[in-house]
């Protein structure tokens, strides 16, 4: 069962992953809107789990190119965490995309349930792409999912020593 605030499109569109980091770089940042507004303008909808760092930039990206964006959260769809992405989800529904859970209304997000939701986010795409990743974090377990359900995986070349590259 999935719990689902705004819209959901045909089962047959073009759906993209982006994930990363929470604490991410500059570059990153401009990787995940730039890369979030090109899918856009080409008909993708782009879904990330609307953390902040690369998930955020994700969906701005898409927004800010008039696109659509799913967002999928570890928590019910009325207890957002962080709490202060309750703009962000506005901006998504009130766009036409979609806020989505596996978790009922009234669930507070559980350390647990985000390696759940990189399922969902690996699953409902036909690629993922990690902009920025720990060598231990939730990018490299969405990654791994999704080599596991058979999807593409894209990584963006990044500086191979910094610690948003090390994934």
């Amino acid at each position: 069962v999935l719990f689902v605030q705004g819209r959901l499109r045909q089962s047959d569109s073009a759906i993209i992953s982006m994930v990363g980091k929470r604490e991410c770089s500059e570059y990153g940042k401009k990787v995940a809107n730039d890369f979030a507004g090109f899918f856009a303008k080409n008909d993708f909808i782009v879904c990330s789990g609307m953390a902040r760092g690369i998930d955020t930039y994700a969906h701005k990206g898409s927004l800010k190119a008039s696109g659509i964006t799913y967002a999928i959260i570890a928590s019910g769809i009325d207890k957002l965490s962080p709490y202060s992405a309750k703009d962000l989800k506005n901006e998504i529904i009130g766009a036409g995309g979609a806020v989505i859970s596996e978790y009922p209304c009234g669930e507070t997000a559980k350390v647990a349930y985000f390696p759940q939701r990189n399922r969902l986010i690996s699953g409902i795409a036909r690629a993922t792409i990690v902009v920025e990743s720990d060598i231990k974090g939730g990018g490299l377990i969405t990654a791994k999912f999704a080599w596991e359900q058979n999807r593409e995986v894209y990584a963006v070349p990044g500086r191979i020593h910094t610690k948003e590259s090390a994934g």
